[in-house]
């Protein structure tokens, strides 16, 4: 492997977000000008995941990437299993996908001289806490700026997914746009037309959904009942990911 080769680890491969960021490397890769099109050239790939996907799912999502990739089913939370990796593929950048707990992953990218970069803000110890079940992402976040400093050196791009991330610019344009007056709140939704292309896959009585189901029936079912201080909703099918 040469000094400049650019290797990157991709955790929670299987997922909705992961398969996003597989579009833009393809995308990359296929297109001369684009910033990151001649790192990819001579780059290599590892796509990590505790229920990692079949090889051929990710041969059709990365068609035209020019370099070669790998599969491996690890547990994310096992800090050895990941220190070894990430030391035996000689890893550059961590593209940070999964529900991993992100300061550990930080400081096992801290350990091995890893770039890490992140699409959400996940916290165990905040999440496992049930006085703050309701403002968990503050209490996430206030945990990552205490021990942010705890991994000097570290290359790192983090807080810039979707919530923490955009939904931050999305309230400061608001706050632009209102001249300096204070809203009581942002109410921020997003409309997704992702569908199966073959309507005939379609099964009745069935929600699907482009994200986990398992988000999304914490967000969009639990949460309901909860303000609206009932038992939720009943399900007769489980919701099935697109």
């Amino acid at each position: 492997m040469s000094a400049s080769q650019l290797v990157i680890t991709l955790l929670g491969s299987a997922g909705g977000v992961a398969r996003a960021v597989l579009a833009v490397l393809d995308h990359a890769s296929g297109t001369p000008d684009d910033p990151l099109h001649d790192k990819l050239s001579g780059s290599k790939l590892y796509l990590l995941d505790r229920e990692a996907r079949p090889k051929s799912y990710y041969a059709r999502l990365l068609s035209r990437y020019p370099g070669k990739f790998g599969v491996l089913t690890l547990d994310l939370e096992n800090r050895d299993q990941l220190l070894h990796h990430l030391r035996s593929s000689g890893t550059t950048l961590v593209i940070d996908c999964s529900w991993a707990d992100t300061l550990g992953t930080m400081a096992c990218c801290h350990e091995t001289g890893a770039a890490y970069v992140n699409t959400a803000l996940e916290c165990f110890e905040a999440d496992d806490d049930a006085s703050v079940a309701r403002y968990s992402l503050l209490r996430r976040y206030d945990l990552f700026e205490q021990r942010r400093g705890s991994f000097p050196g570290l290359k790192a791009i983090a807080c810039s997914g979707m919530n923490p991330g955009l939904v931050q610019w999305m309230a400061m344009e608001l706050l632009r746009r209102e001249g300096g007056r204070v809203p009581d709140g942002c109410y921020i939704v997003e409309r997704d037309t992702t569908f199966l292309a073959d309507p005939e896959a379609v099964e009745p009585e069935t929600v699907y959904t482009s994200w986990s189901p398992e988000c999304f029936l914490e967000e969009a079912v639990e949460k309901v009942g909860e303000n609206a201080g009932s038992d939720g909703l009943l399900m007769d099918r489980i919701t099935r990911p697109l």
